[in-house]
């Protein structure tokens, strides 16, 4: 996969990820985190404050990730390392707190 593959498509003048544009490998791991973000609301906080929030999301796209490897290795390390990845466009980067 090269870069580009791995790289969010939002669209010009927007703030918003929006699915149904992603690459395909982006859009599975991204559809497939919903199911993690739900067992976390379940399981852990029906009511997560924004970093909370922001936390299950993390988790859930890391762990997306882990189960489409090795395929999706180029998302899966910028989950990893690089911290704007998701969040730096989006509206829930707003309440992300940056390090």
């Amino acid at each position: 996969m090269t870069e580009n593959e791995a790289d969010l498509v939002i669209p010009p003048g927007s703030n918003k990820v929006m699915l149904t544009r992603q690459r395909p490998l982006v859009h599975a791991v991204i559809q497939d985190s919903f199911d993690h973000i739900h067992a976390s609301i379940v399981f852990t906080n029906a009511f997560p404050n924004s970093s909370l929030a922001i936390e299950f999301a993390k988790d859930a796209l890391v762990l997306s990730a882990l189960s489409h490897a090795p395929g999706v290795r180029d998302i899966y390390k910028r989950l990893l390392y690089d911290e704007e990845y998701i969040f730096e466009d989006s509206p829930l980067g707003e309440s992300y707190e940056r390090s």
